[in-house]
């Protein structure tokens, strides 16, 4: 997989809705990398083919497999997805600013990127086994909510076992989730759409 550097011109905060953003010009996104769609046809599919990868699911992540209003397989076999992977500086956001996961997507669809859909985000887990160890990789995804918390999928690498991990990142209950650019960097991922012929 290709990583990516997007280059941010300098210029003035500006305040917006209580959220402090860098506005700059960016170059445009390039593919970090992209998923073909497998012809698993199914959420117990999927759940089926993680396990028997040995990768690892909490709980609460194989509940969210399950929620009537999100978790929906809506891509074709063999269809192909760009993505591209993004820092909340990338994206335009104050260093070491906090945005929650409405004004992030905002954010990435001003600069011509789409959310995620869940099943992208399980073909991706299946895909991306040489995850380096300490990196999180957030779904940049409209948050999944099990009427308690609302909940975004989290992909990341156990940096004592090696394990490979889907898991979750949720907000307050009945609040979207906050990102938070610290010093671990959180990587969001998008869907960069391919421009038609």
């Amino acid at each position: 997989m290709k990583t990516f550097s997007i280059v941010l011109a300098v210029a003035t905060l500006f305040q917006v809705q209580g959220i402090v953003f860098a506005q700059a010009t960016k170059a445009a996104p390039k593919v970090w990398s992209t998923v073909k769609i497998s012809p698993i046809r199914d959420i117990d599919g999927y759940q089926k083919a993680l396990k028997e990868g040995d990768f690892r699911l909490d709980e609460k992540t194989e509940k969210l497999f399950y929620l009537q209003d999100g978790m929906k397989l809506s891509l074709k076999i063999g269809e192909e997805v760009d993505l591209v992977k993004m820092t909340m500086i990338d994206l335009g956001f104050k260093k070491n600013g906090r945005a929650n996961m409405e004004d992030i997507l905002a954010k990435a669809e001003a600069m011509g990127l789409k959310a995620c859909s869940p099943h992208v985000a399980l073909q991706l887990r299946l895909d991306y086994r040489n995850q380096p160890k300490r990196e999180l990789i957030v779904i940049g995804m409209k948050p999944l909510y099990d009427y308690y918390r609302k909940q975004v999928m989290v992909l990341d690498r156990n940096i004592v076992t090696g394990h490979l991990w889907l898991s979750y990142y949720a907000g307050a209950e009945g609040e979207e989730p906050v990102m938070i650019d610290e010093e671990w960097q959180p990587q969001l991922v998008f869907v960069l759409p391919r421009k038609e012929k």
